[in-house]
């Protein structure tokens, strides 16, 4: 059995042949039996698994690397194994999307998505794309890529997927060497969990990350619920029973919106607005004069909102 391959206009067909003698002839002429079977699907699903189970590989090292399993030692060994120096200048991107959460029903399904994104990823050059438990993370040589520039390319990638994925792209800073590696990874979740919060579809730098540079550490100590629960338990506790939506009120006035501007967007009455204001002072028993708290108040909401999605 011989395999050969050739064109059909552009496009490039492989096939299967085979020949069995028969006993039949024709005049003085041997005759054979011929067959000729297509296998470029058969070609292309190879290439494909073959391609998953390089790219599942680089995803378990790079884990083992930033979990700290692979010492420092080992980083030149396993910068040959994934084809990226990774002592080198770089920076990291997270990109986050419901499209990546897994479940029991569909969790096959999410797995093939992820796969085929990574592999598109790849493509781009000059990056290494791997399979995180938050999501999709990409680590890029600062020295090939500005950070736009690729965040960019990346986002065109997303579009070509079957299901056009909406993500939250997060960029962290340019680090070096194993514990840069991580930092950078933490920087870039931060920066996707900000950019979830604002704009489900947003692309944030870590430098423009605000409060949510903290937020890694805070979800790591179990002290997030607690925290929330302290801050706007009883305002959270009021919407809830009251059918009502204070907390969004609340967060726009502390965006620093004035009453009117408030008004406008939530299509009520500035008076409305003032009201509210004070029900929400008394709730939480605070003042809108208390810097400090008003900065613990915000930074409570945004965990609350994180926590949500």
């Amino acid at each position: 059995m011989n395999s050969h391959e050739f064109f059909i206009g552009p496009n490039k067909r492989y096939v299967h042949g085979r020949m069995v003698p028969l006993s039949y002839r024709v005049g003085d002429k041997r005759t054979v039996a011929v067959t000729v079977t297509d296998i470029t699907e058969q070609r292309r699903t190879e290439r494909i698994l073959q391609r998953t189970y390089e790219l599942r590989q680089i995803s378990d090292l790079m884990s083992d690397i930033i979990t700290g399993v692979a010492n420092s030692a080992s980083i030149p060994y396993l910068s040959g194994k994934i084809g990226f120096d990774l002592m080198q200048p770089s920076f990291t991107i997270k990109i986050l999307s419901d499209s990546f959460i897994l479940t029991d029903a569909d969790a096959s399904d999410v797995q093939r998505l992820k796969d085929e994104t990574i592999s598109l990823l790849s493509e781009v050059p000059g990056c290494l794309a791997w399979n995180c438990c938050e999501g999709i993370a990409i680590i890029a040589a600062a020295t090939f890529l500005g950070q736009e520039e690729l965040a960019s390319r990346i986002g065109a990638k997303l579009v070509t997927v079957d299901v056009g994925i909406a993500a939250s792209i997060g960029i962290s800073e340019v680090n070096s060497g194993l514990d840069g590696l991580k930092t950078g990874c933490q920087q870039a979740l931060a920066a996707a969990l900000a950019a979830r919060c604002n704009n489900s579809t947003a692309t944030i730098h870590y430098k423009d990350a605000g409060i949510f540079q903290l937020v890694p550490g805070l979800l790591t100590v179990g002290a997030t619920q607690d925290y929330v629960t302290r801050q706007i338990g009883p305002l959270i506790y009021y919407d809830i029973t009251k059918n009502t939506n204070y907390l969004t009120t609340l967060e726009e006035l502390l965006k620093g919106a004035s009453v009117r501007e408030v008004a406008e967007k939530q299509y009520l009455h500035h008076k409305t607005i003032i009201c509210r204001q004070k029900t929400i002072a008394k709730i939480l028993n605070f003042s809108f004069e208390d810097y400090q708290r008003k900065l613990a108040i915000a930074m409570a909401i945004q965990l609350h909102k994180l926590g949500r999605l």
